[in-house]
């Protein structure tokens, strides 16, 4: 079979070799979720016409396809977590007010909005401290999220938002936005806090209510681990493809 991710080498590769072997299927993944879309519209609908068979990470990016105009056989296969990478081994009651957001420090991102909302928290808790950690080794990750009391990234697009997942197996209440595939797992009030996109007040506001409300706090730390534990695992999303493999290879 061939397996192409986005719109790479590989994925091109595969639509050039379907014309010689259509016979052999051919699976596309889905993982991006900003402006590789617009940029490269006319190879995805090249690409999505000869693909047998798609994935993808979020249900926001298998519509995507969808209105690509694909047709074919489509699932949600998200990526998952290492919940034994990122258990804390001391999670216990924490007196601090920290708050970590994990990723590029790019616009869809929505670092500015984080920035802007700190200095409305300051005036409430004098002693918030952000911390930004961009360019960290991924092994190095779970260190920096168990330092921390609230995951806070206000993205202003998602393809599915795993960094959030990773905070979530940490032990960490989460804040985003209800933006591409971030709804598939934060369940407002239940598994983390939505803020409106762009809107650093009410960011604020959400934030404020986290530092004050313990028992809010450590509903959503309960929740969210639970979900990870229960969908999230990367055993169960190696189940999933494994399953698509044979069922491809098989046809």
């Amino acid at each position: 079979m061939f397996w192409g991710m986005m719109i790479s080498q590989g994925s091109i590769g595969a639509w050039l070799l379907k014309f010689f072997y259509p016979k052999i299927p051919f699976l596309l993944t889905i993982q991006e979720g900003d402006r590789e879309w617009e940029r490269n519209r006319f190879w995805w609908r090249l690409i999505l016409k000869e693909a047998d068979y798609v994935t993808a990470i979020s249900a926001f990016l298998l519509e995507k396809v969808r209105k690509m105009g694909y047709l074919g056989k489509a699932v949600v296969v998200p990526n998952g977590v290492d919940i034994q990478k990122f258990q804390n081994p001391n999670l216990k009651s924490r007196n601090s007010k920290i708050i970590i957001t994990v990723g590029r420090l790019v616009y869809k991102n929505g670092v500015d909005i984080l920035e802007k909302a700190l200095a409305i928290v300051k005036n409430k808790f004098p002693d918030v401290q952000l911390r930004i950690v961009s360019d960290a080794p991924h092994e190095e990750i779970p260190r920096h999220l168990w330092g921390a009391d609230i995951f806070v990234r206000p993205s202003r697009s998602e393809g599915l938002g795993t960094a959030f997942l990773e905070a979530m197996a940490a032990g960490l209440p989460i804040i985003g936005t209800r933006v591409g595939g971030i709804p598939d797992f934060l369940k407002d009030g239940e598994t983390g806090l939505f803020a409106k996109v762009d809107d650093s007040k009410d960011l604020a506001e959400k934030i404020e209510l986290l530092f004050s409300d313990e028992a809010l706090r450590q509903r959503l730390i309960k929740n969210g681990r639970r979900l990870i534990e229960e969908k999230y695992q990367w055993s169960q999303i190696a189940l999933k493809m494994k399953n698509i493999f044979t069922e491809l290879c098989a046809s």
